[in-house]
């Protein structure tokens, strides 16, 4: 039983209530689809902090794991910057920050990680008394390709970044960074490798 890969941003201030909306999502996508007639949820699979869901439909067995890859926990640069909605473009943001890193990207030397910082202040700060929303990370990256005048699409960025982030960081100090999304996508990848006869 397949179900849809998906990402969106969450607004929930905590793990908990992002799994609890994602759970009521999943069972009303389960009551209201016609082609889930017959398919239940088992929740007896769920664990604490990457929750699995069992579902069951006649003879098929299918599982989803629930990983919200943003990171709300991170009070400094969240009220530094007003984030508020969360999703993975958090972590990318965090390794803009870097000095280390940021000096490591070649595209990124027109404009000097001190100056970029002070612009995301400023720009998102003009973007919000014109009425624009910035709550989210995605734009502060949006906002550094526009300050260096990087043609390339904003995934090019990314890439970029994290290229650079490996070799001004070194491995273990890159997966350090990004602790708490790695060690959550090695468990969801751990139980959903888990025979459904050992869940």
């Amino acid at each position: 039983m397949a179900a849809p890969l998906c990402s969106w941003t969450w607004t929930e201030k905590n793990r908990e209530q992002c799994i609890g909306w994602f759970r009521t999502a999943l069972e009303k996508s389960i009551r209201d689809l016609p082609s889930y007639a017959g398919v239940s949820l088992d929740s007896s699979a769920e664990q604490s902090r990457i929750p699995l869901f069992r579902l069951t439909g006649g003879n098929r067995v299918g599982h989803v794991v629930f990983v919200p890859v943003g990171c709300p926990e991170d009070d400094e640069v969240n009220r530094a910057y007003r984030i508020d909605r969360f999703a993975i473009d958090d972590w990318v943001f965090r390794l803009a920050l870097s000095r280390t890193v940021f000096e490591r990207v070649s595209d990124f030397a027109i404009v000097g990680h001190d100056v970029a910082v002070a612009k995301f202040t400023e720009v998102a700060d003009v973007f919000r008394k014109n009425g624009l929303e910035v709550r989210k990370a995605k734009i502060y990256v949006q906002i550094l390709r526009a300050v260096a005048a990087i043609g390339p699409s904003t995934a090019t960025i990314v890439g970029r970044l994290v290229a650079n982030a490996i070799d001004a960081l070194g491995k273990e100090a890159f997966q350090a960074m990004l602790k708490p999304l790695l060690d959550d996508l090695a468990e969801a990848d751990r139980l959903l490798s888990v025979t459904d006869n050992t869940l």
